[in-house]
């Protein structure tokens, strides 16, 4: 049987639920300049609704899993790709869910193009068996990674070329409403945290950001916006209460779409004292504002954001360093105003959704012209 080097099959989780990653895998499947370039099926993901459940094993999941064996399968046997794009899980239980994909897509000598946006794979391979099943999973494969920042995370299982791809996402307009501390009456800054509720996010370390500032008199609003994850809304009001914030922090729910942008719009600057990720959307969501940004620094955080010019790279765990950050940011209109302008330039240069597709289109054109037997 004769491979078709125009044809790819798009292995991928998309919404639900919506995480950076699903977000990502939804724009690769609705590329229309991908079509043009390669004959593209797909398998389509969705092990659960919610972010809560994700990690959690239980009947619906396994039967979704048994189905997407049968519809793999059936794919490689009938439809027999040049490439097969996946989106591996790197840790725990759902790799082992993975690897069994890949040992059958490996049965039919498909090669996989591996996009990898989690981390955490250097941590557990450094010697053992784990290193010798990543080096399997890996082998004869082609891999994306999000950013240079990410790619020693592999280097142990992998030794070949890397292709760096950024996420991109569609502008949503082509001005932001500046804000101006020095002209302005007002002088009550609006804080946003986008995240969904998990404490890897950061959530306690921004309560902890607002608890200061209300200390210091500093005048404020803070807005916290998205889905249930490790942390109930019940569980999020309860440190609210405990910190006396119910007058100054609001818990908005999940915002999608219209209403997200919205609560960008009215929003002056982005905290993200994450402690675990690799490329976090939010941020480039900020950016399309003109939001400066203060993120801690992890996976490609300082890639994305430009210490000093775009916003703050702070430590991990270091509500005091944000808080510090805010106020000399409110000390400093015109360092403020800069910051705007320049996160939204930021943005349109390097992070657009034409500029992702045009390069993954390329990965792709460049990985079919290789064949999997060397």
């Amino acid at each position: 049987m004769l491979m078709n080097k125009n044809r790819v099959l798009l292995f991928v989780k998309v919404p639900p639920p919506l995480t950076g990653a699903t977000i990502i895998n939804k724009q690769v499947v609705d590329s229309e300049l991908l079509k043009e370039y390669f004959t593209v099926r797909s398998i389509q993901i969705s092990y659960s609704n919610e972010v809560s459940k994700l990690g959690k094993i239980n009947l619906k999941k396994i039967l979704i899993f048994i189905k997407l064996i049968y519809f793999l399968i059936f794919e490689c046997v009938f439809y027999y790709p040049k490439i097969i794009y996946f989106q591996l899980s790197p840790l725990g239980k759902a790799f082992y869910r993975d690897l069994l994909f890949i040992f059958i897509i490996k049965i039919f000598r498909i090669k996989i193009l591996f996009h990898l946006h989690g981390k955490g794979i250097k941590r557990v391979s450094e010697k053992g068996t784990l290193k010798i099943i990543y080096k399997f999973a890996f082998s004869n494969s082609e891999v994306i990674c999000l950013s240079q920042n990410l790619k020693s995370d592999i280097s142990n299982v992998y030794n070949k070329e890397v292709h760096i791809l950024n996420n991109g996402i569609p502008n949503y307009k082509n001005t932001f409403k500046e804000r101006d501390f020095s002209k302005s009456n007002d002088l009550r800054i609006n804080i946003l945290f986008l995240s969904n509720l998990l404490v890897s996010k950061g959530i306690i370390d921004f309560l902890s950001v607002m608890r200061i500032l209300d200390k210091k008199n500093i005048e404020f609003n803070a807005f916290i916006v998205g889905a249930e994850g490790d942390m109930a809304e019940k569980a999020l009001n309860v440190e609210i209460d405990t910190y006396n914030l119910q007058k100054k922090v609001k818990y908005l729910g999940p915002k999608y779409d219209i209403e997200k942008h919205e609560i960008f719009e009215k929003s002056d600057i982005l905290i993200y004292p994450t402690y675990n990720d690799a490329f976090p959307l939010v941020l480039l969501e900020a950016m399309i504002h003109g939001l400066p940004i203060i993120a801690s620094n992890e996976g490609a955080i300082s890639e994305i954001i430009i210490n000093e010019v775009t916003g703050f790279i702070v430590n991990k765990g270091s509500p005091d360093e944000i808080v510090n950050k805010i106020e000399f940011l409110l000390k400093n209109p015109e360092l403020f105003k800069s910051f705007q302008y320049a996160s939204r330039a930021r943005f349109i240069e390097n992070y657009t959704i034409e500029q992702f597709e045009m390069k993954l289109i390329r990965i792709f054109l460049k990985v079919s012209k290789i064949h999997y037997l060397k």
